[in-house]
């Protein structure tokens, strides 16, 4: 009888719980609905609006805008409308509200409400920092940085306040905007009263080795005489003496990602009393390949922990990161980058000029032009060459050299010690009495600070629009004007105008005054750099501009045939150098001809001698 009983309860309870499933159902097939038409409603209106200033635009127009805030760019035109003006009314990219989830409780009938227009924040005034309230010491320690007047910039304006209360901040701004101050001052003003253990309690994550040791060095400068302790972890240096530096106690700790995670495999609680998470340039971490180890580090650092992001643009991987929890769902989203994209802002304080080479024209030639004709005149000046790749990087570097151009190049396969070495010494050339040449990769592309710079040449179309702004900015830093030269060849001219073709400022120069008269001089150059140098530099541009066959419009034999033709006259090797069997695998060229191929070496037999072919047994 009981067990009959216990039975029929049971059937009843999966009946009711079916019930309640079915009745659930509905209701969000019903809510569906309803915000389904509210959402088309908005949208025919966006679309009817005549006050609205995008409704003129085409859908392609649309999207070139959606992009430049890093909004998805996928819909029909009315979707692209309703996202541009929502974006304008809560302060661009970093506007997008974090996915709400459904309300179980809303009834049948009731349509979604709109979510509450957020507040326009007051715009910047350029508040003094003699005004914050900061303690003494670290208030004279700024100011013997910045200078008694010195006032804040706009990202510092607008992030300082959410930093200092202790909340999450997502912050979109330009580089050379200020950014290191801003998330540094008010995470050291919250340390001085708030430290309780031996452990990093401030953890700035940066891309690079030398953003992380410059942000290292002003760490430093501003936590003299506060008892905070600065240490610096970064790749190419010993493991072990990282890892006694922060036994002995480190407070405020600047590392790149992949040694940080190199120490975690060390100590797993070395980021339990994280109390502060600093990701700056946020998207270029993700452009490094990062991704892996900042999952590892946010889910190995303190659950109470205060998460700040800076960066100069918001993609859709970030933002994807930033959301899976990152930062809290509450964050604070603060956009110091205005109505003006990237570009605009770039060309504003920097001179945008193109030189188009015409066929056959020797590209490093015109490049070492360049330079001579910016120091004309010129007491003293500091330029930064930027190169694809870093084969090329060493071969311009000793190209420049042997034309009478003395530099130094700073790319990803020159040691630790040589590269911290180059960036400080050319960070502290005089540019009024000395001339400073930097031949570099993307290595001091973004978030380094070189003051000064007068010239940026960039060799070669840029991989991006994006790449394009952050190389520029290398130069008009801190309110002074630049200029920014794009050297391209015949064959990269339509792919460089596809790019940047809707630039403003972009100007075009003509080649002709860059243009060498007589080839000795660039031929006695090439032939005294080593074949080796050479050679690379050749396997590195079939590399490089293989990824590019498809928007060239090349075929793999033309790739091939441009790159062996390349070889001959303008690095004047005397034959083609060869791949390996897996290069040439890599890059889809094994049936491609005119390739020379290495000999994959003889396999040894146990006895270490050459395998010989056997006689079939009988």
């Amino acid at each position: 009888m009981r067990v009959m009983l216990f039975a029929a309860a049971v059937r009843c309870t999966s009946l009711r719980l079916s019930a309640l499933r079915t009745s659930a159902a509905r209701r969000g097939v019903a809510l569906h609905a309803t915000t389904s038409a509210a959402r088309q409603a908005r949208r025919a209106a966006a679309l009817n609006d005549a006050s609205n200033p995008y409704a003129g635009k085409t859908v392609a127009d649309l999207k070139v805008l959606l992009k430049e805030r890093g909004l998805p760019v996928s819909g029909v035109k009315a979707a692209l409308l309703e996202r541009l003006v929502d974006s304008d009314g809560g302060g661009g990219a970093l506007a997008a509200s974090p996915p709400r989830r459904a309300d179980a409780a809303l009834k049948t009938a009731e349509v979604e409400a709109p979510p509450p227009a957020v507040p326009k924040k007051s715009e910047p005034t350029g508040r003094p920092f003699a005004t914050l309230g900061l303690s003494s010491r670290l208030a004279a320690n700024l100011e013997s940085q910045l200078g008694e007047d010195a006032r804040m910039t706009p990202i510092q304006e607008l992030a300082f306040p959410a930093a200092r209360r202790g909340d999450d901040v997502v912050a979109r701004a330009q580089t050379g905007t200020g950014k290191t101050l801003a998330f540094l001052v008010p995470s050291l003003e919250r340390l001085e009263t708030d430290l309780n253990n031996r452990r990093p309690a401030l953890v700035v994550l940066s891309p690079t080795r030398e953003l992380a040791q410059q942000i290292h060095a002003q760490a430093m400068s501003l936590c003299e005489g506060l008892g905070l302790r600065c240490g610096c972890v970064v790749g190419g240096t010993s493991k072990g003496r990282d890892m006694s530096r922060l036994r002995r106690g480190v407070d405020v700790l600047c590392a790149t990602p992949g040694r940080l995670c190199d120490l975690l495999g060390e100590d797993t609680k070395l980021l339990r009393g994280t109390k502060t998470l600093v990701l700056d340039e946020g998207d270029r971490l993700l452009d490094e390949g990062f991704e892996r180890q900042l999952s590892q580090i946010i889910e190995a650092s303190s659950r109470s922990r205060q998460t700040l992001c800076f960066s100069a643009t918001m993609p859709a991987d970030l933002k994807r990161m930033l959301d899976s929890g990152a930062v809290r769902p509450e964050y604070e989203r603060v956009d110091a980058t205005g109505s003006q994209s990237g570009v605009d802002q770039t060309a504003s304080r920097v001179d945008l000029r193109r030189v188009a080479l015409p066929k056959g024209a020797d590209a490093l030639g015109a490049l070492a032009n360049v330079l001579k004709k910016h120091r004309e005149g010129r007491a003293g000046s500091k330029v930064v060459v930027f190169l694809p790749t870093t084969a090329a990087a060493e071969l311009a570097s000793a190209y420049l050299a042997n034309r009478g151009l003395s530099n130094n190049a700073l790319h990803s396969r020159k040691s630790q010690g040589y590269r911290t070495r180059t960036s400080n010494e050319f960070r502290d050339a005089d540019v009024a009495r000395e001339h400073a040449l930097l031949v570099a990769t993307d290595v001091a592309a973004r978030g380094v600070d070189y003051p000064g710079v007068s010239l940026v040449v960039q060799a070669g179309t840029p991989d991006n629009r994006e790449q394009f702004v952050h190389r520029s900015g290398r130069t008009g830093r801190a309110g002074t004007a630049g200029e920014a030269v794009l050297l391209v060849e015949d064959w990269e001219f339509a792919l460089a105008s596809d790019m940047l073709g809707d630039v403003q400022g972009l100007v075009d120069m003509d080649a002709t005054p860059f243009l060498d008269a007589v080839a000795d001089d660039s031929q006695k150059a090439m032939n005294r750099i080593a074949p080796d140098v050479r050679r690379k530099a050749y396997v590195g541009w079939l590399g490089h501009t293989n990824a590019r066959c498809k928007v060239l419009g090349w075929s793999k034999q033309e790739l091939v045939d441009r790159a062996n033709a390349m070889a001959r006259e303008d690095y004047l090797l005397r034959e083609t150098p060869s791949l390996t069997p897996r290069a040439v695998g890599f890059m889809g060229l094994k049936k491609v001809q005119g390739l020379r191929v290495e000999r994959p070496p003889p396999k040894n037999n146990r006895g270490g001698r050459p395998n010989q072919s056997r006689k079939p047994r009988r």
